[in-house]
């Protein structure tokens, strides 16, 4: 289940951007029940994955991002770049 506001849709479908070591990288997925703020996801990608929420609109596959946690916060481990992005969680 990931926040409503991550999945995007272009011709080909629905997909996400996941931090991939600091890098935006689109993955198409697979949808199901969708609450109006949550989304099921069937397939795509996995839970634990860390899905971009803020700022994905403005994404393209492999722009750099500097990654926020839910609090706000930078995360260490990121550099600063740019892009935002926030953890939601993963398919469940």
């Amino acid at each position: 289940v990931v926040d409503r506001a991550a999945v995007l849709v272009d011709t080909s479908g629905e997909y996400v951007y996941i931090n991939d070591n600091g890098t935006a990288k689109k993955i198409y997925i697979e949808t199901g029940i969708d609450s109006g703020d949550k989304i099921q996801v069937l397939s795509g990608i996995e839970e634990g994955m860390e899905v971009v929420i803020n700022g994905n609109s403005y994404l393209n596959d492999g722009d750099s991002l500097r990654v926020v946690t839910g609090d706000g916060e930078l995360k260490d481990s990121t550099p600063e770049l740019n892009g935002d992005m926030s953890k939601s969680e993963g398919a469940e």
